[in-house]
Order: structure tokens, then sequence, then C-alpha cells
């Protein structure tokens, strides 16, 4: 049963990836309605699809599931979909066309790069047995989520000025959001990431003290979130210096994020010893 729902689920985002472009790129309504339904279907399908796998009854059953490498991949397009489903109720619904034009896609390469992972029987052990360690997970990854919105909308930033300077079709410049909305919404994402981040590693290191009576165990994804946070950080005080160009930040914030999920990857999947880690 779960093989079957998650084929569905995958086709259901390529159909949502090419709806979506086409609605990114076309006047006519019925394209974006198209991808609305798409997009509802796919949600309701994914988490059919994790229901199956992890039967969660709690809280704990949820922080079980991340304890797999497919149950990471489930986490991350999780928060992605709940937080599109939040943006529809939000000040920027009229910039859903664009994000999940740029969303749907990443979310459909994430849910095929887990294929192979599915039945994978490397677990995240952990000693962490604690009330806070939900929340923990959940307010990090949401930080780290909300990076990847920033990473949204600056490729949509950059796209949106290279239309202009190069004096594309106005028709496709006006379906796009203007520069200032796309940079209001670059750093309303920015700085609830470095927020909920900065919460989640204060929450991280308050149960490795309790635990392990040190502030840091140099486990690689202490490493990696640390520098994540750092480049958070970063963009942030870019996006709100008035002697940086907006070009530039979105360049960098393009270029930061994608090192970032590289070296996510790399750590989650090809490193097998110490805390933290998938052995």
């Amino acid at each position: 049963m779960f093989d079957f729902f998650f084929i569905l689920t995958l086709c259901s985002f390529i159909l949502l990836s090419v709806l979506s472009i086409f609605s990114f790129y076309s006047d006519k309504k019925r394209y974006f309605k198209a991808t609305i339904i798409c997009f509802y279907i796919s949600v309701f399908l994914f988490f059919i699809t994790g229901i199956l796998k992890f039967n969660p009854t709690s809280a704990g059953a949820l922080v079980k599931a991340t304890h797999t490498i497919w149950g990471y991949f489930f986490l991350i397009i999780s928060f992605i979909l709940l937080i599109l489903l939040y943006l529809n109720f939000t000040r920027w619904k009229h910039q859903l066309k664009s994000i999940i034009a740029l969303a749907s896609p990443f979310i459909t390469i994430v849910l095929s790069f887990s294929i192979p992972y599915i039945d994978s029987q490397r677990r995240f052990e952990t000693e962490l047995q604690h009330s806070l360690l939900p929340v923990h997970i959940f307010i990090a990854t949401i930080g780290e989520i909300l990076f990847f919105f920033s990473f949204v909308g600056s490729v949509l930033y950059l796209v949106m000025e290279w239309q202009l300077k190069k004096k594309s079709s106005m028709k496709f410049i006006y379906r796009l959001p203007n520069l200032e909305t796309i940079e209001n919404f670059n750093r309303w994402a920015i700085s609830r990431s470095l927020m909920l981040l900065t919460i989640g590693i204060i929450i991280g290191i308050i149960l490795v003290w309790v635990k392990f009576s040190a502030l840091f165990l140099a486990s690689s994804k202490e490493i990696i979130i640390y520098s994540s946070w750092l480049v958070i950080l970063i963009i942030a005080y870019l996006r709100f210096r008035t002697n940086v160009t907006s070009h530039k930040v979105n360049q960098i914030n393009t270029a930061l994020f994608i090192i970032v999920m590289c070296f996510y990857v790399f750590t989650n999947i090809f490193i097998t010893t110490g805390f933290h880690s998938y052995k």
C-alpha cells in the first residue's frame, strides 16, 4: 500500500511541477486553478504516504520517524508544504504562484532523491530522551526551511531583475511580484529563519548540556547547523544594510543556500559515525 501511494505522490508532484511552471508563464487562470487543485491533492497524498510509513500516534512517534534517513526527507518536505499552506493565508498569498513554481520542482527532486533510502536500515540513535527534543527538532527544522524560502525569493528576484534588464514582455513581468515585494518577502523569511534557528540551537545546547555536561560535541551535524546559522546571520545582516545592493545580496543568498544544502546532504547521507549521524 505504501509503495502505491508513494508512486502516486511522486507522480502528483511531477504534475504539480509542470502545472506550476505553466501557470508561472501563462496568463490563463485555469492553469493556476489546476495548480492549486493539484497542490492540495499532492499534499493529501504525501501525508497519507507518511501515515502509512510511520503510523504516527504521538509527538514521540513523529520524532522516531526522523530517526531514519527517509524520515528526515519526509520531515523536510512536510515543513515546506506546511509553510506553503500557511503562506496562502498571509499577505504573501498573491506571490504563491511564483513561490510554488520554484518550490514544487525542489520538492519533486527531494522526493525522487529519497527513493534509495525508503527501506534503509541506517538509523539516528540518540540518548537525548527529553520532552524538549521534539520542540528542538520542530523549531530548528522550520528555521532551516525558511532559509530555503529566502533562497526561493532570491532566485525570483534575480529572474525578475533579468527580465527587466532585457526588457522582456511586460505581460510576463506584470505576472511576477515587483522587486520591492520580493525583497520584503526575503527579509521576512530570513529574519524568521534566524530567530527560529537560534531558538532551536539554544534548546539543542541545553539538551546536550543536560545529558553530556558539555556545550559542544563536535559532531558533523552540530558543525553544519552552526555553520548554517552563521550563514543566515550574515545574509540577514546584509539584507538590512542599505549600502549593499539587493542584486549582490540575492546572489550571495542563492549561492550560500546551495552550498549549505550540499553539506546537509553530505553529512546526513555519507557520514555514518559520531553523535547525530545515521549509523
